[in-house]
């Protein structure tokens, strides 16, 4: 019998960047704030490529059908985003984390409303 081995993650990289990328209708490319080894635990392999970016960070090229798609995606990693491109991809992450923001106040306050009574 044959024994079945994983790709590389250099090949897989290379797969996923040749094929899904080009499939994007939104491709962007982010820093993420938190080592390469521990953010591909959260990635399937074809989210996206993955790339070193010193000891503590890593550069992720991935893509969706929208920005906001794209945006959920990465706010889903729970690490810090920085985005490299394309720009409008921080408004929307701006705008989705003001909508969080508003959520955690409401329920927050309605959590709140009967307790102590």
């Amino acid at each position: 019998g044959r024994t079945a081995s994983r790709p590389s993650s250099d090949a897989v990289a290379h797969v996923v960047r040749g094929v899904g990328s080009a499939a994007w209708a939104r491709p962007v490319r982010v820093r993420l704030h938190a080592p390469a080894g521990v953010v591909a635990e959260r990635l399937s392999p074809v989210a996206g490529a993955l790339a070193d970016d010193g000891p503590d960070a890593c550069v992720l090229e991935t893509g969706g059908t929208s920005l906001a798609q794209v945006a959920g995606f990465l706010l889903s990693l729970d690490v810090d985003v920085t985005v490299l491109d394309p720009p409008e991809l921080a408004t929307v992450l701006a705008r989705l984390g003001a909508r969080g923001a508003r959520a955690g106040r409401v329920h927050a306050h309605e959590h709140g409303k009967g307790e102590g009574a």
